[in-house]
């Protein structure tokens, strides 16, 4: 809103701040809110499992709404066990995915990296990306590995608080992020600034 040319300068960090105050409220509220009157949704309710085929049309519903895109190849990883996507179902409805893959194993990065998580618009900043986010980790961990990263755009604060709050945090592998940034930009003409983030599998978390 703010890059809207009729707007004032000077009243553009106004506006900023009122719209933080008014995202925080909303989220204080959201705790107090049982979660059919829109509130956050308990992990007891929810349900995680890897995708199949089986699971195309409500993977490729969900990736429309996101990415106002007609579909995503979701079948052709079949055949590829390093490729897995792990959806989250609310009474019954696939609400948000999350990939794990060897993302940048082309630019001789190894690890094991959660990427292109989405949820719902309609049940955004209700909690769900965070319980998807703990799912991938205990079946990571589950499946041995010692460490899982994240790629994040630096201007999508609401992810990198999602995955603050399961444990990641910032990694020092400056290296690994000027190689992925330089791959990026010679991709895009403009890209995004990144983070990457990661998490101790090996640590266990404080409950």
């Amino acid at each position: 809103m703010t890059n809207n040319p009729l707007i004032p300068q000077q009243l553009r960090p106004y506006i900023e701040t009122l719209r933080a105050q008014k995202e925080h409220l909303e989220v204080h509220l959201r705790k107090k809110l049982p979660s059919s009157l829109g509130g956050r949704i308990p992990h007891s309710s929810l349900l995680f499992r890897d995708l199949n085929a089986c699971d195309m049309l409500a993977y490729n519903t969900l990736h429309q709404q996101q990415w106002n895109t007609s579909s995503h190849p979701l079948k052709q990883y079949e055949s590829q066990p390093t490729y897995t996507c792990l959806g989250c179902f609310w009474r019954g409805e696939l609400i948000a995915v999350t990939w794990r893959f060897p993302q940048w194993q082309m630019l001789g990065i190894e690890g094991l990296w959660v990427a292109s998580t989405y949820v719902h618009p309609a049940l955004r900043k209700r909690g769900v990306a965070k319980h998807l986010y703990n799912a991938s980790i205990e079946v990571a961990r589950a499946q041995g590995h010692r460490v899982l990263y994240a790629l994040v755009d630096t201007h999508h604060p609401a992810a990198i608080g999602s995955l603050r709050t399961s444990g990641f945090v910032l990694t020092k592998r400056e290296e690994w992020l000027m190689t992925i940034q330089a791959h990026l930009d010679a991709q895009h003409a403009k890209s995004k600034l990144w983070c990457i983030l990661e998490k101790d599998l090996e640590k266990e978390d404080e409950r």
